[in-house]
């Protein structure tokens, strides 16, 4: 079999989605985090993202022998952008409380306003 970047990419990126619950990723800052499968902690990895060349790096020995992104790479890729999601859906819920907060608000003074107590 005859691997290329191409087939390398694609089979790594098959293995995140596919071990994905399995890993513990860790955002340590500055574009690094650590990624640990839950039942090796042994079996502990750092993944980089060079902001300049939008580079991925991983120390396991998967890319350091291929040079191409790991399911470890893919992996950090696949939380960054769940968390993300999260974010979104949470200030959208957020803005959509306030919102609603305030129709409440205008709701209650209306009925209240003309009683007498």
């Amino acid at each position: 079999m005859n691997l290329t970047p191409n087939t390398i990419i694609e089979a790594a990126e098959r293995r995140a989605y596919a071990e994905y619950e399995l890993y513990r990723v860790e955002n340590t800052g500055r574009g690094e985090w650590n990624v640990t499968r839950w039942n090796d902690a042994g079996r502990d990895y750092t993944v980089k993202a060079d902001s300049e060349t939008y580079n991925w790096t991983c120390d396991c020995p998967a890319h350091e022998k291929t040079g191409q992104p790991c399911k470890h790479v893919f992996i950090v890729r696949l939380r960054e952008e769940e968390n993300a999601a999260d974010e979104a859906r949470a200030d959208a819920y957020s803005e959509a409380d306030y919102f609603f907060m305030k129709e409440c608000q205008a709701e209650s003074l209306a009925e209240t306003e003309g009683a007498w107590y």
